[in-house]
Protein backbone atom coordinates (compact mmCIF):
# COMPACT_ATOMS: atom_id res chain seq x y z
CA UNK A 1 0.00 0.00 0.00
CA UNK A 2 2.94 2.88 0.93
CA UNK A 3 4.75 1.40 -2.25
CA UNK A 4 1.12 2.48 -4.18
CA UNK A 5 0.83 6.21 -2.69
CA UNK A 6 4.77 6.88 -3.28
CA UNK A 7 4.61 5.77 -7.08
CA UNK A 8 0.92 7.63 -6.98
CA UNK A 9 2.84 11.06 -5.28
CA UNK A 10 5.84 10.78 -7.47
CA UNK A 11 3.45 11.22 -10.73
CA UNK A 12 1.80 14.04 -8.77
CA UNK A 13 4.64 15.84 -8.74
CA UNK A 14 5.73 15.04 -11.89
CA UNK A 15 2.38 16.35 -13.40
CA UNK A 16 2.88 19.68 -11.14
CA UNK A 17 6.58 20.37 -12.38
CA UNK A 18 5.48 19.53 -16.24
CA UNK A 19 2.40 21.85 -15.68
CA UNK A 20 5.21 25.08 -14.06
CA UNK A 21 7.36 24.26 -16.87
CA UNK A 22 5.48 26.38 -19.44
CA UNK A 23 5.10 29.58 -17.31
CA UNK A 24 8.77 29.22 -16.59
CA UNK A 25 10.21 29.14 -19.80
CA UNK A 26 8.09 32.26 -20.37
CA UNK A 27 9.44 34.18 -17.74
CA UNK A 28 12.80 33.52 -18.90
CA UNK A 29 12.25 34.45 -21.93
CA UNK A 30 10.49 37.76 -20.49
CA UNK A 31 13.43 38.19 -18.02
CA UNK A 32 16.19 37.53 -21.08
CA UNK A 33 14.29 40.46 -23.54
CA UNK A 34 14.45 42.71 -20.41
CA UNK A 35 17.89 41.69 -19.42
CA UNK A 36 18.95 42.92 -23.32
CA UNK A 37 17.12 46.21 -23.53
CA UNK A 38 18.74 47.34 -19.63
CA UNK A 39 22.20 46.44 -21.61
CA UNK A 40 21.06 48.66 -24.54
CA UNK A 41 19.67 51.58 -22.30
CA UNK A 42 22.88 51.34 -20.80
CA UNK A 43 24.96 50.89 -23.97
CA UNK A 44 22.72 54.01 -25.28
CA UNK A 45 23.41 56.09 -21.99
CA UNK A 46 27.24 55.56 -21.99
CA UNK A 47 27.51 56.02 -25.60
CA UNK A 48 25.62 59.61 -25.83
CA UNK A 49 25.85 60.90 -22.12
CA UNK A 50 23.29 60.47 -19.42
CA UNK A 51 22.27 63.96 -20.45
CA UNK A 52 21.95 63.88 -24.04
CA UNK A 53 20.24 59.84 -23.80
CA UNK A 54 17.95 61.49 -21.35
CA UNK A 55 16.73 64.18 -23.59
CA UNK A 56 16.89 61.64 -26.60
CA UNK A 57 14.23 59.38 -24.34
CA UNK A 58 11.83 62.52 -23.39
CA UNK A 59 11.14 64.02 -26.95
Amino acid sequence: MLDILNSQEEEKIGTELLFLQEPLGVLGHVLTVLSHQMHCLSIASYTFGCDAFNRQVMA
